[in-house]
């Protein structure tokens, strides 16, 4: 069983959206804890944002980097772009309708979190994947909050353009 996270940034200036998925094969919410912890963040309080001001604040820098290493050593992505931000909630289905093909996650169930603002509504989203076959090895968690589940956190930074030049680093 994998676990899956699901965040976005939109690039209305460029007339774009982002939208990605952290997959974890277990729960992250104690690893990211503890590298919360470690760069001096209470997880249970504070809630790390890829847009933040970072430039002089050595904490933040030390929690972005070891957030992207958990990230590289850890977990699998998926990303899709769409026009705009009012298609981010259908795109997305449609990147995890591609992505549960895929050897890694064929054949299992899965706990699938979406972030806030995704979709006009829970009930809208459920009704979008209720006829999906695939869609039934998942158990879906609609408009989450990511001081609460930590793992969409994970997928705030890789949703952000920035991301992927700073990986290759």
């Amino acid at each position: 069983m994998a676990n899956l996270y699901l965040d976005d940034s939109k690039h209305h200036s460029f007339g774009f959206s982002l939208a990605a998925f952290v997959m974890c094969d277990a729960d992250p919410t104690e690893d990211i804890g503890l590298i919360f912890r470690r760069s001096g963040f209470d997880p249970n309080t504070f809630e790390f944002k890829s847009s933040a001001r970072m430039k002089d604040d050595i904490n933040l820098q030390k929690l972005r980097s070891a957030l992207k290493t958990y990230i590289g050593t850890r977990c699998k992505i998926a990303v899709c772009v769409v026009d705009g931000d009012k298609r981010l909630g259908p795109g997305a289905l449609k990147l995890l309708n591609s992505a549960l093909a895929h050897p890694y996650l064929a054949g299992h169930q899965h706990q699938v979190f979406f972030g806030e603002g995704l979709f006009p509504s829970t009930e809208a989203a459920e009704n979008l994947v209720q006829d999906t076959e695939k869609f039934k090895s998942c158990e879906f968690h609609f408009e989450q909050d990511s001081r609460r589940v930590l793992g969409i956190q994970l997928a705030d930074i890789v949703s952000v353009v920035g991301f992927w030049g700073q990986m290759a680093a």
